[in-house]
């Protein structure tokens, strides 16, 4: 599992495959949990419910990441959970 916190979720475009069909790609700028800045391309017909999830991320939510190796042996985003940082501190007063 990888915690990882939005910097940018960019806005989908269009690509067409080479067997005609069109799908969308989205690219996510986030920091991982060494603080350091990174991105990650999701695409409409991979896991598509990461890339529905991805489209409605802002910048600084939290997210905990599921990864595993395909059979090609690249690394896939399978499962994601938005961590709720509800928890309030000295200076989070609500009133």
């Amino acid at each position: 599992m990888l915690r990882i916190k939005i910097v940018d979720v960019g806005t989908p475009t269009a690509h067409q495959a080479a067997n005609g069909l069109e799908y969308q790609a989205i690219e996510v700028i986030f920091r991982d949990t060494e603080d350091q800045v990174k991105s990650w391309r999701l695409f409409s017909w991979k896991n598509k419910h990461v890339y529905k999830a991805a489209s409605s991320w802002t910048k600084g939510t939290e997210v905990d990441v599921e990864v595993q190796e395909d059979k090609r042996g690249y690394e896939q985003w399978v499962n994601t959970t938005e961590v709720n940082n509800t928890s309030l501190g000295d200076d989070d007063v609500p009133f």
